[in-house]
C-alpha cells in the first residue's frame, strides 16, 4: 500500500515526474559524452522505478523505457550523421561497434537489476500466498 501510495501522490505527479524524466535522460547523455554521471544514483533511481511497478502497473516502462529508448534513438541518429560526415566509413564502424558494446553493457546492467528486483517481488509474494493459505 505505502508504494502505491508514494506512487500516485509523489513520483506520479507532472512535475515531479517530468523533472525526475529529464535529470535521467539527460545523466544519460552525458555518460555517452563521456562526462562523469553518478551511476549509483542512477542505478538506483532505476531500482525506484521498477519497485513501483505494482499492482500490475509497470511504472519503468511506462514512465521512463520508452522515453529513454526515444531518445537513446534520437541521441544516435544524431551522432551517426555528424560522425559520417566527417570521418572514414571504417571509423564510422569502429566507432558504432563501439557505441553498440558500450549500449549492451548499460542495458546489461539494468536488464539484471530489474530480473533481481522482479524475482524479489516474486519470493515476496509466494511467501504472503503461503502464510495466508490455511494448512490442510
Amino acid at each position: 500500500m505505502g508504494l502505491t501510495v508514494f506512487r500516485e501522490q509523489v513520483c506520479c505527479q507532472a512535475g515531479v515526474k517530468d523533472r525526475l524524466l529529464e535529470i535521467m535522460l539527460k545523466m544519460l547523455a552525458d555518460d555517452r559524452a563521456g562526462l562523469p554521471i553518478d551511476k549509483i544514483l542512477l542505478k538506483h533511481t532505476v531500482t525506484m522505478l521498477v519497485e513501483l511497478g505494482v499492482q500490475g502497473k509497470n511504472v519503468y516502462r511506462e514512465f521512463f523505457e520508452d522515453k529513454f529508448l526515444a531518445a537513446t534513438k534520437e541521441y544516435y541518429k544524431k551522432e551517426s550523421t555528424s560522425y559520417i560526415s566527417e570521418n572514414t566509413c571504417p571509423d564510422f564502424l569502429i566507432k558504432a561497434e563501439t557505441r553498440i558494446m558500450e549500449e549492451k553493457g548499460r542495458i546489461e546492467s539494468w536488464r539484471n537489476l530489474i530480473s533481481k528486483i522482479k524475482n524479489r517481488r516474486q519470493i515476496r509474494q509466494n511467501r504472503r500466498s503461503k502464510r495466508q493459505k490455511p494448512p490442510s
